[in-house]
């Protein structure tokens, strides 16, 4: 079966030891650590895994257009997993994150709950890569936000729920939601 990703491009965070980011306390886990289940599930919703980038449509009058999300479709490649994370959320769930890279060097990240659900499927995305609506809404709401990672955010059936952005104003770092059309953006809490 092929999966496939409808959204651009987006950095990936980098997660180190206990962080809290984007939503609740992660803690790094050894690949051994994941239940088998878990990493069945995620192995399997790997394989085929494609992404999109943002195809040429241009803005009417510079405003925001759904048609300006339109994507094409490339290949992932292989994916290496690399790491595992367990996140705690608020509401004391727990989710299994296991990150990985493709051979182009996006890495990538799958979250799937202790029954091998797929709650969400993150993508690093290169700014070039994110659908021009989303990145003219960043730059109209937050001027001065540089980004420096960007990621892509996917139901398990792989449908853009919305970007990650972390970056900087003014020197200070800053994390910040959007919804997959550009018109929310929240800034995370960290």
């Amino acid at each position: 079966m092929k999966r496939y990703v409808k959204t651009g491009l987006v950095p990936a965070l980098l997660l180190v030891s206990t962080t809290s980011g984007f939503a609740g306390v992660e803690e790094t886990v050894a690949l051994t650590d994941v239940p088998a289940i878990v990493m069945e599930a995620a192995k399997a919703n790997l394989v085929g895994l494609r992404v999109v980038s943002d195809a040429p449509v241009p803005l009417e009058d510079e405003s925001l257009m759904d048609d300006n999300l339109s994507v094409t479709y490339e290949a992932l490649g292989d994916v290496k997993i690399t790491g595992a994370n367990t996140e705690t959320e608020d509401d004391g769930s727990v989710v299994y994150e296991i990150q990985g890279t493709v051979d182009s060097g996006r890495r990538i990240e799958i979250d799937i709950d202790p029954d091998a659900n797929v709650v969400e499927i993150e993508i690093e995305f290169f700014e070039e890569d994110v659908p021009g609506a989303v990145l003219k809404s960043v730059e109209a709401k937050m001027p001065d936000f540089v980004p420096e990672f960007i990621e892509a955010s996917h139901s398990d059936s792989l449908q853009v729920i919305g970007y990650e952005f972390a970056g900087k104003i003014g020197g200070s770092p800053m994390d910040i939601e959007v919804s997959a059309d550009g018109r929310d953006i929240t800034v995370a809490d960290d």
